[in-house]
């Protein structure tokens, strides 16, 4: 029998966690490709690039197919998952439920068409029918009251080896929720408004067999600050925030346009508010371009407007999208970092913006603060429980999920908690609540109170890694310090001062002109009069 002495035993034990933390990191490192397969219908966009965009929480690579794209020439063994997504009433293809059956990845199945996937006997599971009667649904031995009625599929588990995660309940009986069997995840609806979202969004570290083990963080938004914000408001909210040691995010937008005379007022012309902006960014504030005039056209005032979208029309911009963007945010981002105020993120004035505009944002900000407009042809804000990265639209977006502070109403402070409390139902949540410059500060703390009751942890966007490149500028921020450089001969102010410099000259060569002219005249007359004075001698 071997002897080892408490040193060894010791050296052993961290060696072994050692492997075991390098081997860990390396399976979440790894990859997944998924295929996500979908009936078509109304709303089929929004729904897919929602869970689409979700999966992106975690270290995913996806494709998108509707039914009527998938043949035979697919090779589900090609992926790691197959998630289908039956959305509508008629999910049917039976050379996909063939290819299903042969399968050996993991399947996430969410509503319709599981009734004929069961038919062929490998599933001890049996589908009984459709309810309308669901009123709650039990997760973790925790019971959550339903918003809305919506319709279930109910199933049926046979086999006492199979997991049953979530119940629904109708206030008679109870049916499985989400169940596993053998490597079937079924779910019997989601709804992206309502408990069952964030219970299916937690359960994705199940399904992957990984988890998000960051800590769950909320950030607080200070919205729509333009040139007119009220400057005492903003020092007062900085004030209070920087004493209780609180980092928040500022949602800037640089220009304000007056549609009554159409003039272009920014926050250059303000020395004041320029001195208060960077005061903001001293006390923990992180700055957001919001937009350039946070408005479409001449269709509305500053604030107002939606900048990025046809709100007139309810469609997108009929300008070149791309161009659009771009010249939109170089002008607000000039105007911002000549006057060293550093934007490190971008929102879309209301998160109005298209699919198109989502990529060219990609191209030039790594970081997107806000909802997603998931749909080109309706106005539909979603928004997400974790951090995503690396989607289709996004380099990373931080979703903004809380909604907004609102003093006038009675149960605001009780509405948010509310959520909040679903939401910290999923493993590394990120969150976010909005706030108006004129919040009174007494409101405002009383939520920050409610916040650290709970022991919130709230998130420091310049504390991040967060980049944004165009053009000549680039600005980047990493534990909370910022680096920014731009070609200043390209500045506004450089503009402005060569304007002046060829005003005073042509003011100068006119004087000139003018004056020649003038002694002209002056010394021809003072002749004439010479001459006119001889002849009459």
């Amino acid at each position: 029998m071997f002897k080892f002495s408490k040193k060894v035993i010791a050296v052993i034990l961290i060696f072994l966690i050692l492997v075991s933390g390098n081997i860990s990191h390396a399976e979440d490192s790894y990859c997944k490709n998924i295929i996500i397969v979908y009936d078509t219908g109304y709303y089929t966009d929004t729904d897919v690039n929602r869970i689409d965009t979700l999966l992106h929480a975690f270290n995913t690579n996806t494709i998108k197919m509707s039914l009527n794209e998938y043949s035979d020439k697919v090779k589900l063994e090609d992926y790691d998952y197959v998630f289908i997504l039956g959305l509508n009433e008629n999910f049917l293809d039976y050379g996909l439920l063939k290819s299903l059956i042969q399968y050996k990845g993991d399947i996430c199945w969410i509503g319709n068409g599981i009734d004929e996937f069961l038919k062929y006997g490998k599933y001890d599971l049996k589908y009984v029918g459709k309810s309308k009667q669901i009123v709650k649904v039990n997760y973790k031995e925790k019971d959550y009251i339903l918003k809305k009625q919506y319709v279930f599929n109910i199933v049926e588990s046979l086999e006492k080896n199979n997991q049953t995660i979530a119940y629904i309940n109708d206030g008679l009986n109870s049916y499985p929720y989400i169940v596993k069997d053998k490597n079937l995840f079924y779910v019997s609806n989601i709804n992206f408004n309502d408990i069952l979202f964030y219970i299916f969004s937690n359960e994705l570290n199940e399904i992957f067999d990984m988890e998000i083990n960051s800590e769950g963080k909320v950030f607080l938004r200070l919205d729509y600050v333009n040139p007119f914000t009220d400057k005492e408001n903003l020092k007062k909210i900085s004030d209070y925030l920087y004493s209780k040691s609180i980092p928040f995010m500022v949602n800037l937008t640089p220009a304000y346009l007056n549609k009554e005379n159409e003039k272009i007022i920014t926050i250059s012309e303000d020395e004041e508010m320029i001195d208060t902006l960077k005061y903001i960014q001293d006390k923990g504030g992180s700055i957001i371009l919001n937009g350039y005039t946070h408005q479409y056209k001449n269709e509305k005032t500053s604030k107002e407007g939606i900048e990025f979208w046809d709100e007139k029309d309810n469609k997108p911009v009929t300008e070149d999208i791309n161009l659009y963007v771009k010249n939109r945010i170089l002008s607000g981002l000039r105007i911002c970092i000549e006057n060293e105020i550093y934007p490190i993120a971008f929102q879309a004035p209301n998160n109005v913006i298209n699919s198109q505009g989502y990529k060219e944002l990609k191209k030039y900000f790594s970081t997107y603060v806000g909802r997603h407009q998931s749909d080109d042809n309706v106005h539909v804000n979603n928004t997400y429980p974790y951090i995503i990265k690396n989607s289709v639209d996004f380099n990373k977006l931080i979703p903004e999920n809380l909604g907004f502070i609102n003093q006038d109403d009675d149960f605001n402070i009780d509405k948010i908690e509310e959520e909040l409390n679903c939401i910290s139902l999923v493993r590394g949540y990120s969150s976010g609540i909005n706030f108006y410059p004129d919040l009174n500060i007494d409101y405002l703390n009383s939520v920050v109170e409610k916040l650290e009751a709970k022991d919130i942890k709230f998130m420091d966007l310049k504390g991040m890694k967060n980049w944004i490149k165009i053009d000549d500028i680039n600005i980047e921020s990493n534990n909370g310090v910022i680096k920014a450089k731009y070609n200043e001969n390209l500045s506004n102010k450089n503009k402005k001062t060569d304007d002046k410099l060829i005003l005073i000259i042509s003011n100068a060569v006119m004087g000139i002109i003018v004056g020649s002219i003038v002694l002209f005249i002056v010394t021809f007359l003072v002749f004439k009069n010479i001459e006119k004075n001889k002849f009459f001698r």
